[in-house]
């Protein structure tokens, strides 16, 4: 899995020769640079180039003729030719994740954001007539607007309506004491790739009210809830492709999710876990909430779920073969290496030996529980949620895992032989 660090340089009415390592790239160990001219352009690239950078790093680079792309340089850039009058040259790195979210960014720009100009997201923030409070995110057309959202941001087009047809669609389940706001990031970058997503503010277990955070079947059951919703009553829901459809679960949404897909966890394992470690995160909620876990769970299996991404599962150690057995569906699995919330090996590392289906795997170098969450906005600093690790950088990593949730999305929710199905 590659992810993408872009750097680009605009030469208006000059010709010039570029030496980089004036223009260095934050990379490491196993990334390779490369580098594209663009030549005789018409206009700044702040008006047009997000198309040309879709297409440029994308499969339909043979269809620009005036693209001339470099050979590749590995570790660094050698000099380039001669740029000619009004031209643009884009240097970009591939790295695997792990060698590009470990470094900052200074002056690069991310694969996720260099087309949002040109890719409007819509966003709709609804009570559903049950109750479920839902956000939404959609490719649409409109004015975007900057939203703030508590401590998080984002440039939306308020209410705009889904355009397109067919579209897949994904579902998030946020961590205890969350909202739909959570992960607002990722869900816009989805949106920008032609997903419609949602996400619930699961009930009893959010920032305002905590009264069933052990309630995993109203979690689970909500998460289907939100489905039911979006198929039969959402406005948009004669463009979304019911075949398509997966889910992204963080921390207790990763538990509601892996439920949904049938685990069926071994909760006699909690007592060994607690007396062990009585101080952790989950010991610690499950000793002062006042309902015990309910351990007789219903078949919740939601057939539905296609493909699923998991982040950081809480209960991570009840899982085993068996207790996976049911899960056939592909997963992405990933793990902060600093958490300690629910840190190694009690969450990942259960999950990807249980599944009976290798799942795509991802350790994040320094990255904490909270990483996985949206960047936060200016002033919102000390706020648990918002404190990273001071050489980790949030939101170069946001840029390279949203890539990655897009990806593979697009390797497992493929649409059905169609000429005229977007994704």
């Amino acid at each position: 899995m590659e992810a993408l660090i872009l750097r680009i340089v605009w030469t208006p009415g000059k010709t010039g020769r570029l030496t980089p390592p004036r223009f260095a790239f934050p990379v490491t160990e196993g990334c390779t640079l490369h580098a594209i001219r663009i030549d005789a352009l018409d206009s700044a690239p702040s008006k047009g180039f997000g198309p040309c950078l879709r297409r440029l790093l994308g499969s339909e680079l043979i269809d620009l003729g005036s693209v001339i792309r470099s050979s590749l340089y590995e570790k660094t850039v050698g000099p380039l030719p001669v740029l000619p009058d009004r031209s643009l040259t884009v240097f970009f790195a591939t790295c695997p994740t792990t060698s590009v979210l470990r470094r900052h960014r200074p002056g690069g720009i991310p694969a996720s954001s260099a087309c949002a100009d040109t890719s409007p997201v819509g966003c709709q923030h609804l009570i559903t007539p049950s109750g479920l409070e839902l956000g939404i995110w959609c490719p649409s057309q409109g004015i975007p607007h900057l939203q703030d959202l508590g401590p998080y941001e984002q440039t939306c087009i308020p209410d705009g309506p889904v355009t397109g047809r067919n579209r897949a669609l994904i579902v998030f389940s946020h961590g205890t004491g969350g909202s739909w706001s959570g992960h607002l990031d990722t869900a816009a970058a989805l949106a920008r790739e032609g997903y419609v997503v949602v996400a619930m503010t699961e009930p009893g277990d959010n920032w305002r009210d905590q009264s069933r955070v052990t309630d995993l079947v109203g979690r689970t059951r909500a998460l289907s809830a939100t489905l039911d919703y979006m198929l039969s009553h959402w406005p948009g829901r004669t463009q979304l492709d019911s075949t398509r459809i997966g889910a992204f679960g963080f921390s207790a949404g990763g538990l509601t999710v892996l439920l949904a897909l049938g685990a069926k966890p071994d909760f006699a394992r909690i007592a060994s876990w607690c007396q062990a470690q009585p101080q952790s995160f989950t010991c610690a909620l499950l000793a002062h909430h006042q309902k015990p876990l309910d351990t007789a769970l219903p078949d919740l299996t939601d057939r539905r779920l296609k493909a699923a991404v998991i982040a950081a599962p809480a209960l991570g150690f009840t899982m085993s073969r068996e207790a996976l057995a049911s899960v056939r569906i592909p997963v992405q699995l990933w793990q902060a290496q600093n958490d300690r919330i629910l840190p190694s090996p009690g969450s990942v590392e259960p999950v990807r030996d249980g599944l009976a289906q290798r799942p795509e795997t991802h350790l994040v170098p320094l990255a904490g529980h909270f990483d996985f969450l949206a960047p936060c906005r200016s002033g919102f600093e000390t706020l648990s949620i918002c404190q990273s690790d001071h050489a980790f950088d949030r939101a170069g990593f946001h840029a390279g895992f949203n890539a990655a949730l897009g990806r593979f999305f697009d390797d497992t929710l493929r649409p059905r032989p169609r000429s005229d199905t977007p994704r």
